[in-house]
């Protein structure tokens, strides 16, 4: 059934306002331009009721006691049990006593806790609700029920840490957790308060993922409040926390606990979570003190170096080599999961660099194999610096796989390569760089020789020059013995001194034309040799010919004595410069052969054998 707004009002409801809408504003007392004037205002519908009621209830509560129900429980001294709070209606936990424990210190102990959890309003802090006394006279904290169980549960269970926060990564989610426990310590420590007993058995982990620190029955205050509620950390001298855990200075006492403590205390919880098992073990009470006071906890070969270092530093045994505060090493906590992809890329990075020191040692391994290797290690490291520029453990890694590869090429002889991957390194060694620049000038002198030889052998060098020399040389040889055989045949007489004048000329004029162009002979090889042959040719007829004048010997017996070593000497050169020099030699020792026959034939057989070598220097000076 529909209304019409009443006149008072004034304003008639727009006609899209539906009938049952209308209705409600009328029971409300408001008009559509009231919430279009304060869209973000909240409605507050006035509902008369009996004003009395509230206020009965809470009298009748008034006096009721808390309804105690089951053990949740129990400790050293204390147990927890659950209870409805009448007052509010709520559930709650109540801590007391045991019976068997009741004493003056432990009361004391139990207030003192309940103290120091009500100054500590954080989200990580279970909350203190109330602290009564029983029907036996005897202390009660009431506390926050918190549905849930205690961390070191969970982690014996990876599955069920994944089940209730939806991850996969246990270990993320674990140091996550750490990091709300670093944030309640960093708060107690803001107020004095030193917690002494951090560990998983102590974290709550509610039903909705809530994280509560318990158990602060061991805290103590840094400073002297004036109240004297609380104990000091400067009057502790006895030993206190849990062995397993421990900080170095819990075990000896001696007032030296502070911040650093709980810091301890963090990292030890940090290494149950890495390696699955409380730092400190020992067989006996001295190795569990020893294992405690030299803290020196194994950690796993496969651990992240930048997890590794973390912990090492929060477990330093001197205090002062720890984490400044919680909050710092909750901080290094978070930087570690920021970057911790970076630090997966480092670890495959070291896993190629174990496998890049093999190789690069072998002689016998394939080149494409290491330089394979060396690209998915520098790949690595370059991927985690885009991430992290920071991470000095992919530098590191990335300047020793660069450093092996450069010792490598080296021993391969191949300084360029060398040095291209040295450019590639920050600062690199001194004494590597001095060997690849020592390396790199030592090639440029073997490349620069290895140039010169092949413009040596190469046969367009000097090709006019040698042209040159074929053709004086080869042609005085060939016409000079039939000039002699015509003399001869006329009446000449054939003397030594003729043979000497002729060789010495040559030989003179040889070394003073190579005196004169030996700039041009020594470029090339071929020129080089073709001279010395030359010159030990004319060079062997003159001192034959001297020998023969003075042993008596006539001139054309000497002549014939020649051909054995001309075919000789050009046999050398059948090594030495060209195969075809095999020809001439042939010549002249099947000219030798025929002048034991007809020894009037010398002369015109030395100039036919000339003549094949001057066709054949023709040939090798014409070669390129």
């Amino acid at each position: 059934m529909t209304r019409e707004p009443p006149a008072a009002q004034g304003r008639p409801f727009p006609v899209t306002v539906d009938a049952q809408l209308r209705e409600t504003l009328e029971a409300t007392g408001l008009e559509p331009a009231d919430i279009e004037r304060d869209p973000r205002a909240t409605i507050r519908a006035s509902v008369e009721r009996d004003a009395s009621e509230p206020i009965d209830v809470a009298a009748r509560l008034a006096g009721e006691e808390l309804e105690i129900h089951e053990t949740l429980g129990e400790g050293g001294m204390g147990v927890v049990r659950g209870a409805i709070q009448p007052r509010l209606g709520r559930p709650v936990a109540v801590k007391e006593l045991r019976p068997e424990h009741v004493d003056e210190a432990a009361v004391r102990k139990l207030v003192r806790e309940a103290w120091v959890i009500g100054g500590l309003e954080h989200p990580n802090v279970i909350p203190v609700h109330d602290i009564r006394i029983d029907a036996n006279g005897l202390p009660q904290i009431v506390l926050k029920r918190v549905e849930g169980e205690d961390w070191s549960a969970l982690l014996r269970e990876p599955d069920r840490i994944r089940e209730r926060f939806g991850v996969e990564d246990v270990l993320e989610q674990n140091i996550r957790i750490l990091m709300q426990v670093s944030n309640a310590i960093s708060f107690a420590h803001s107020r004095g308060i030193l917690h002494r007993d951090i560990k998983p058995e102590n974290v709550m982990i509610g039903q909705f993922g809530e994280i509560y620190v318990a158990d602060w029955g061991l805290a103590v205050a840094m400073e002297d409040d004036g109240t004297g509620r609380f104990p000091l950390a400067r009057d502790v001298h006895t030993i206190g926390g849990t062995p397993a855990y421990m900080a170095p200075e819990q075990a000896w006492g001696g007032g030296r606990l502070g911040p650093w403590t709980d810091v301890y205390l963090l990292g030890a919880t940090l290494y149950e979570l890495v390696v699955g098992r409380p730092p400190h073990r020992g067989e006996t009470f001295g190795a569990l003190m020893h294992a405690i006071a030299t803290s020196r906890p194994e950690l796993p070969e496969d651990l992240s170096p930048a997890l590794a270092a973390l912990l090492r530093r929060a477990m330093d045994p001197q205090p002062t080599e720890r984490f400044e505060s919680a909050e710092a090493f909750r901080l290094a906590l978070g930087a570690f999961l920021e970057h911790r992809g970076a630090a997966r890329l480092v670890a495959g990075a070291r896993a190629s660099l174990d496998r890049l020191r093999e190789l690069a040692g072998r002689a016998d391994a394939a080149q494409d194999e290491v330089y394979r290797v060396f690209g998915q290690c520098r790949f690595a490291c370059q991927q985690a610096l885009e991430q992290w520029p920071h991470a000095e453990e992919a530098q590191d890694a990335l300047r020793e796989a660069s450093v092996l590869l450069v010792e490598r090429e080296l021993s391969r002889g191949e300084p360029e390569a060398a040095r291209a991957l040295l450019a590639e390194v920050a600062e690199p060694p001194e004494a590597l760089a001095a060997r690849v620049e020592a390396a790199v000038e030592a090639r440029v002198r073997e490349e620069s020789r290895l140039r010169g030889l092949a413009r040596d052998l190469h046969p367009a060098t000097g090709k006019r020059l040698r042209i040159w020399l074929a053709s004086v040389v080869g042609v005085a040889w060939t016409l000079l013995p039939l000039t002699i055989e015509y003399a001869r045949r006329t009446g000449w007489p054939m003397p030594h001194t003729g043979a000497l004048t002729w060789n010495s000329i040559g030989v003179v004029a040889l070394l003073i034309g190579g005196v004169a162009f030996w700039n041009r002979i020594k470029q090339s090889a071929l020129t080089r040799r073709l001279w010395l042959a030359t010159l030990t040719v004319s060079g062997i007829q003159l001192v034959m010919h001297g020998g023969d004048t003075f042993a008596g010997v006539d001139a054309m017996s000497t002549t014939i004595h020649q051909f054995p070593v001309w075919s000789a000497i050009a046999l050398g050169l059948t090594v030495g410069v060209d195969v075809w020099f095999l020809v001439p030699a042939a010549l002249y020792a099947g000219a030798f052969l025929l002048l034991s026959v007809y020894p009037e034939l010398a002369f015109p057989l030395m100039s036919a054998c000339n003549a094949s070598v001057l066709v054949v220097v023709f040939r090798l000076s014409r070669r390129g």
